[in-house]
């Protein structure tokens, strides 16, 4: 017999959640806090709370100094279109803020997708906008930014 144990150092809460006026479903984003990371992933469900569909839609990292770095954020219309908007690094080595400073320097490319829910509640890529990668420091992902604030270049297709 196996017996499993709660995870001590994990959170999972709910953070949002609403009822649009195309469907049968709804829309709900989940805080999933692990250690040093946390996501929030955006679920479509039924009313009787079945799931659906989800998207991974905000991922934040503390560095060794405290401060939070978001390289992943999310907006939602009212037509049901979300935007993820992301930066990420162009280095095959992974970047561990607990282990990086806030000046670190790392180069990364922003790129920005949209998608549609619709009416069963589904979740479809519609586009994806790349733009010209660049250097960021992390400093430059603090809470008091939002990444489709920047100035980056989009890529011509």
């Amino acid at each position: 017999m196996t017996l499993s144990t709660p995870i001590d150092d994990g959170d999972c809460s709910i953070f949002r959640r609403f009822v649009p006026t195309n469907g049968q479903y709804f829309v709900g984003v989940i805080n999933l806090g692990l250690v040093d990371y946390a996501t929030k992933r955006l679920i479509t469900a039924t009313p009787e709370g079945e799931f659906i569909d989800y998207l991974d839609v905000s991922v934040k990292g503390s560095t060794n100094t405290g401060v939070e770095a978001t390289i992943k954020q999310w907006k939602i219309d009212a037509d049901m279109r979300v935007t993820v908007y992301q930066v990420k690094p162009t280095s095959t080595t992974p970047i561990r803020f607990e282990d990086t400073s806030p000046q670190t320097k790392m180069n990364a490319q922003r790129i920005d997708t949209r998608y549609q829910i619709d009416e069963t509640g589904h979740i479809k890529k519609i586009k994806e906008i790349k733009y010209q990668p660049q250097d960021y420091m992390v400093l430059d992902f603090t809470e008091n930014r939002n990444i489709w604030d920047g100035k980056e270049q989009p890529l011509v297709p």
